[in-house]
């Protein structure tokens, strides 16, 4: 999957990237914030991919969301 990024309020970035936990049973999708760095994440494997629900959290937290972005 390629990532997806949402651009928060105060700069940084939510993405939504396949899960590095994820396994070939068990694959998950995860969303990330590049500056508070709360997530969320959802099985890649429901009818939708997860997708529907990962897109909304982004969404609504890229538009609430003022911390700057985080160094690595």
């Amino acid at each position: 999957m390629q990532d997806i990024r949402y651009k928060t309020v105060g700069g940084a970035e939510v993405t939504i990237a396949d899960d590095p936990q994820a396994t070939r049973l068990a694959p998950i999708a995860r969303a990330k914030c590049g500056g508070c760095r709360d997530f969320t994440h959802d099985y890649a494997d429901e009818p939708d991919g997860g997708m529907r629900r990962l897109k909304k959290w982004a969404s609504d937290h890229a538009a609430a969301c003022r911390a700057l972005p985080q160094s690595a």
